[in-house]
C-alpha cells in the first residue's frame, strides 16, 4: 500500500490527502500516515492552501493539505511525469507555480 500511495502521488503530480485516501480505499489518517513515509523520504512534498482558486477542484474554501511528486528527474518517464507536469493548475491557485513550487 505504500508504493501504492507513492505510485498515486507520481501519478497525479499533485493530489489531495483525500484523493489519496479514496483512491486507496483507506482513511485520510492512514492515507497521511502512507505519505508521511515519503515525505520523509523527500519524494513527495506538502502543500498547504487554504484559499480557493478560479479553476480547479483540488481548492476548497477549508484548509486542505495537497501533495506534490518531487522525486528525482531522472526516474520521471512518460508514466511518472516529473512534479508539477502531469496536472494543469491555474496560475491563481495556491498551489500553482506563482507560490515557488512549479
Amino acid at each position: 500500500m505504500l508504493t501504492a500511495a507513492r505510485d498515486y502521488v507520481r501519478e497525479r503530480g499533485l493530489t489531495s490527502l483525500r484523493d489519496v485516501a479514496l483512491h486507496l480505499g483507506v482513511s485520510e489518517d492512514v492515507a497521511a500516515a502512507l505519505l508521511q513515509k515519503w515525505l520523509d523520504k523527500g519524494r513527495i512534498e506538502r502543500v498547504n492552501t487554504m484559499l480557493k482558486c478560479s479553476a480547479c477542484d483540488l481548492c476548497g474554501s477549508a484548509a486542505i493539505s495537497l501533495y506534490r511528486w518531487t522525486g528525482s528527474r531522472d526516474r520521471a518517464s512518460a508514466d511518472h511525469p516529473a512534479a508539477g507536469r502531469s496536472v494543469s493548475v491555474p496560475s491563481d491557485c495556491p498551489a500553482g507555480p506563482s507560490q515557488g513550487h512549479g
